[in-house]
């Protein structure tokens, strides 16, 4: 094998590996924050506001801190639109999202080992970290928050970190600060979808969670729902808002 052959084959290990990781992390924060939030009794750290700060926090740093190294998805639904706009081959695209899924189960399982019984046990976590419909909530109405809240999170990261028609120093610097940006979506998204859907807009944080809880009731709702939306938000912005069309400027 050559040395570029060598390079390349390091190189789509060490993407692939990245975004196991990087998936890794952020649902273990998560997973984390849903059991210590289960246990609390002051209604704001039990209800939406903490999650979504400490969902943004985590976003942010591990965004900057892989966005070199695999892009920081940590989401088919981010994966499937990259790779539905032609932004990515589909089988390193295949490749992404079965290191998002594998990496999601080992998230959820990391949990039996950080947690000790007497905090949370098999029961508690089983019960604590699926994302399961809140039952007041049609499937529809699942279906369609879902759908909604994964869409602004893929058109956000097409804004800022993807294709950006833009002068050079206006680009450099929705770049410079995208991750922030990602994450502060993420924080928002967590609190407008907390009470309707369960607001995950990321099948992977529901695949691992009902692999381990074997519980995986309404699941196809968060893959229909989240790959669609991050799909049409890649497709929108790629071939329409980002189109550069020489007679047009804003």
């Amino acid at each position: 094998m050559s040395s570029s052959s060598s390079s390349k084959v390091f190189l789509a290990l060490r993407c692939v590996v990245g975004e196991f990781l990087v998936t890794f992390i952020f649902l273990s924060v998560v997973y984390a924050m849903l059991i210590n939030t289960s246990r609390a009794t002051d209604p704001v750290i039990a209800g939406t506001v903490i999650p979504g700060l400490v969902v943004s926090m985590v976003a942010t740093a591990i965004i900057y801190s892989f966005a070199d190294v695999s892009g920081a998805h940590f989401n088919p639904a981010v994966t499937m639109g990259f790779i539905i706009s032609g932004k990515m081959h589909p089988v390193k695209g295949v490749a992404y999202i079965l290191a998002q899924l594998s990496a999601s189960i080992a998230a959820a399982a990391f949990m039996f080992l950080i947690f000790p019984n007497n905090v949370a046990g098999w029961p508690k976590i089983a019960q604590v970290i699926p994302a399961v419909p809140p039952k007041s909530s049609p499937l529809a109405t699942v279906l369609m928050m879902e759908f909604y809240l994964t869409f602004l999170l893929v058109y956000v990261i097409f804004a800022t970190a993807v294709d950006i028609p833009a002068p050079p120093a206006l680009r450099r610097l929705k770049n410079h600060f995208a991750p922030i940006a990602i994450g502060l979506t993420l924080g928002f998204l967590c609190y407008l979808g907390g009470s309707s859907s369960g607001g995950a807009f990321n099948p992977a944080r529901v695949f691992g969670a009902s692999v381990i809880s074997g519980n995986f009731s309404s699941h196809w709702v968060y893959w229909v729902g989240d790959l669609l939306g991050g799909s049409f938000a890649a497709l929108l912005h790629t071939f329409v808002f980002a189109r550069k069309i020489g007679i047009l400027s804003p």
